[in-house]
């Protein structure tokens, strides 16, 4: 009875073993985001009656866990789900391995050889040593001596100089067989590999054959957009072909996968930020500890982050002071932005290279930093020098930044090399759309390595009607450009990113597209035409400098002439501007602006003109400039 009682309380504390089933998956889909990416995987699965374990392996060591779902096609009981890391170790050899076993073979073979020789040859010269032997237990002539010692000297030295070659020898084919071993040894690569697993203990409650659905996501995956704006003429739609670049870096290879690119990102926080109070006051210095970059002006500190593409940074002065306003560009990609209040910046989804960023800022001297982003972030500081100017005229030349979907080019802008131009075949991707993001199904299936290199996925195409205008900034640069003005763009679903601009067949440049306007419209640079002429000259006898009073008043006069030589009539928008005082001290004036108009916020002037074949117009600007005598103006 005892015997039974225990019996049975052993059967009861003793915990149940399930049955562990080990599946391998196939990658079905994949939905790529903008920093992350999302598995489907699919499988069939035999269950028992009960209880189970189903463990799938050869998953990515970049999934992330709290993004596990599995779901099947039938009934179950899912008791819990877990992941793992799976360590495992195999020897790789490379293909001329079996190469270099030959060849120490054969060099083993002349070494045994070369080592019997100089036995045989040791044993020579003892052979050799016992004609001392003859020498004490007969009597010989001092003739038959003297024959006896030259044979012994010559035979001797003749043995012994073939025991030096024959150990040379031996030397240098132990050389040989060291130098073949040390390369067998390193063409077998141990090759760790670190997965994950995820483990899902399930209960069912017959015998069944389900498919299970198992998706989770991925770091180190993601996409950037790029578009190709195509047009014949000022008459024609602008067409736009969505292209995305999807990388990964996740251990496994895509391989014919059916793709989902989607404008979310999982990675961003959901929740919305909420106000705290905003206290004004004075700037607080900005303590750097950068070190000095002998290339430029100025000092620079970085280091990297792990946000893929993301440069940021802030900008202060030789005080540690903060530096608002100041312009930021890559000059390589024609990227750019301004610093914020707090002399912060941010430039995001950066391509992977090495590029120039420069710094620039009225009253400082410009500063230059390279950069080099591989798969990575930086967070940049840059302290930048004061530049202590005269009374003379600032010219400001004007870096290519481009703002806003227009492209802004300087005269040093260097053009990328032209793509060849290709007519594009018919895209049959599905796009769906809901209240937070887009996304589109490509129907055509792609690979994608797990190498880190971008692969360009077309995704579709739209044609938009667009109304076409000239526009120039002769302060900026002597040329007129195109501009496309897109109206209602927000249905287009675009994302910033950049462009190849086609126009009449031809490539012309590139530009940046950012969407994230909340204009009605939006304008693209479709390059520039060289058949506008424009030019903008200072008129020096129309321009003074008096004192009146404890006032120092400046006059500046410009006269901008446009002329067209194109066949055809043209409507061109031209703009310059007037200083914006933001000292009460300082006052400027328009005196002439011919037919043009200023908006007085930001003193921007716009001439809009049209023009006859082979017909130039000339456009007045004039303005006065009073401030407090003994004072210094920069602008």
């Amino acid at each position: 009875m005892y015997a039974l009682l225990i019996a049975l309380l052993t059967l009861f504390i003793q915990p149940e073993t399930a049955d562990s089933i080990k599946v391998e998956t196939e990658i079905g889909k994949v939905t790529v985001f903008r920093n992350q990416a999302q598995i489907h995987r699919e499988e069939k699965i035999t269950l028992k009656k009960g209880k189970q374990t189903v463990v799938f392996t050869g998953l990515s060591e970049f999934l992330i866990p709290e993004s596990i779902q599995i779901k099947a096609n039938g009934s179950f009981t899912l008791l819990s789900l877990n992941s793992q890391t799976h360590y495992s170790e195999e020897t790789i050899w490379r293909e001329d391995v079996q190469e270099l076993r030959e060849q120490r073979k054969v060099v083993q073979k002349q070494h045994q050889k070369k080592q019997t020789e100089l036995e045989v040859l040791k044993k020579e010269e003892t052979m050799l040593h016992s004609t001392t032997n003859i020498i004490n237990n007969n009597k010989l002539s001092s003739v038959e001596l003297e024959q006896l010692l030259e044979l012994y000297r010559e035979k001797l030295s003749e043995v012994l100089n073939r025991q030096n070659e024959v150990r040379d020898e031996i030397d240098e084919l132990q050389r040989k067989l060291t130098h073949l071993d040390r390369q067998i040894a390193e063409s077998g690569v141990v090759k760790s590999d670190r997965s994950m697993e995820v483990v899902a203990e399930v209960m069912s409650d017959d015998d069944q054959e389900l498919t299970f659905y198992l998706s989770y996501l991925v770091t180190n995956a993601g996409w950037n957009a790029t578009y190709d704006l195509r047009s014949q003429d000022i008459d024609s739609p602008l067409s736009i072909t969505y292209k995305a670049n999807i990388w990964q870096q996740t251990g496994i290879d895509w391989k014919d996968i059916t793709f989902t690119i989607n404008s979310g990102d999982p990675a961003s926080n959901s929740t919305k930020p909420e106000l705290s109070t905003n206290y004004v006051g004075y700037y607080n210095r900005y303590r750097n500890s950068g070190r000095r970059n002998n290339s430029t002006t100025g000092k620079v500190s970085m280091y990297q982050t792990n946000n893929r593409g993301l440069v940021e940074g802030i900008v202060i002065d030789s005080r540690g002071e903060t530096l608002p306003a100041v312009n930021v560009l890559i000059e390589e990609l024609g990227r750019g932005t301004t610093t914020d209040i707090d002399g912060k910046f941010r430039l995001e989804y950066i391509p992977n290279g090495t590029f120039t960023l420069k710094s620039t800022f009225i009253g400082f001297q410009p500063h230059r930093s390279k950069i080099t982003i591989y798969n990575n972030g930086l967070f940049i500081t840059t302290t930048m020098e004061e530049d202590i100017m005269g009374l003379e005229e600032v010219v400001v030349n004007a870096a290519p930044v481009r703002v806003a979907g227009v492209n802004a080019f300087s005269d040093s802008y260097n053009e990328p090399p032209k793509p060849k131009v290709q007519t594009p075949d018919i895209i049959y991707n599905e796009e769906i759309s809901n209240q937070t993001s887009f996304s589109y199904e490509i129907g055509i299936p792609y690979s994608v390595p797990s190498n880190g290199k971008e692969h360009t996925v077309e995704i579709k195409r739209e044609e938009v009607e667009t109304k076409y205008e000239f526009a120039s900034a002769p302060k900026l640069s002597k040329f007129a450009y195109l501009i496309g003005t897109l109206p209602d763009w927000s249905s287009l679903n675009l994302i910033e990113g950049e462009a190849n601009i086609y126009f009449d067949n031809s490539f012309v440049g590139s530009t940046w597209l950012n969407p994230t306007s909340i204009d009605d419209s939006l304008t693209v640079s479709l390059g520039k035409d060289e058949r506008i002429v424009v030019e903008r000259e200072q008129l020096k006898e129309f321009s003074s400098k008096n004192f009146f009073r404890n006032k120092t008043r400046e006059t500046f006069s410009y006269e901008i002439r446009v002329r067209n030589t194109k066949s055809e009539p043209i409507k061109i928008t031209v703009e310059d501007q007037l200083p914006v005082s933001t000292n009460e001290e300082i006052k400027v004036t328009a005196k002439d602006l011919g037919d043009g108009y200023m908006r007085e916020e930001t003193g921007i002037v716009y001439w809009e003109i049209e023009l006859q074949p082979g017909e130039t117009k000339k456009l007045p600007l004039v303005y006065e400039l009073e401030y407090p005598k003994g004072k210094r103006v920069a602008f």
